[in-house]
């Protein structure tokens, strides 16, 4: 009797070192991505909204298209929405001159996937949407998240949803699936893979 419960709980061991591991949307994340300098985030609607206008006025002014009348006014205007902002300790022409890095950034945040799941066989449940066929013909379908989510053209770039070929899922890195593709339903799709 012994002897058939280690046997049985070493099976059981064996088993479950070779059942994927359930993986939620959030863990597709690059969590070493989300964590940057922003210096964006904490500003009011209306800061923002200066920092914009200051930035469409110079665009306007340096395009050489303003009359001297007009491009003075924006000139003025320019340098009042400055002042309001050093008032409350922002360097508007700074802020402006790191919006793309901060673009960058964000993108990188949004499209990064999550090195930790690369090569890992995975559980990752979802609903198919399907999508244009492969050149060869086979089917394929983006795996979303949630019921009702749309699918629109162009196609979401592969972080943003997981794309199903066939019996294949190709997520952030692509995966292989544990089973092929059904009809779509309003039903989760439990969808098996390896990162590759």
């Amino acid at each position: 009797m012994r002897s058939y419960f280690l046997a049985m709980l070493v099976m059981l061991f064996a088993a479950s070192s070779l059942m994927a591991s359930q993986l939620g949307w959030d863990d597709l994340i690059n969590p070493t991505a989300q964590s940057y300098e922003d210096p964006y985030r904490d500003l009011t609607y209306d800061q923002i909204d200066a920092v914009a206008k200051i930035a469409r006025l110079n665009a306007q002014i340096e395009s050489g298209t303003l009359s001297d009348e007009v491009r003075d006014q924006a000139a003025a205007r320019v340098e009042e929405l400055k002042a309001k902002l050093a008032e409350q300790g922002i360097d508007a022409m700074w802020l402006i001159a790191q919006r793309w890095e901060v673009a960058k950034r964000r993108e990188y945040a949004a499209t990064s996937g999550n090195p930790e799941v690369d090569g890992k066989e995975v559980t990752l449940g979802g609903f198919a949407i399907p999508a244009p066929p492969d050149v060869d013909g086979t089917p394929t379908a983006y795996l979303v998240p949630e019921r009702g989510m749309c699918s629109h053209m162009p196609p979401p770039t592969e972080p943003d949803d997981p794309h199903a070929h066939g019996g294949r899922l190709g997520a952030t890195h692509g995966a292989r699936a544990g089973q092929s593709l059904g009809p779509t339903s309003d039903k989760p799709l439990p969808t098996r893979g390896r990162g590759r």
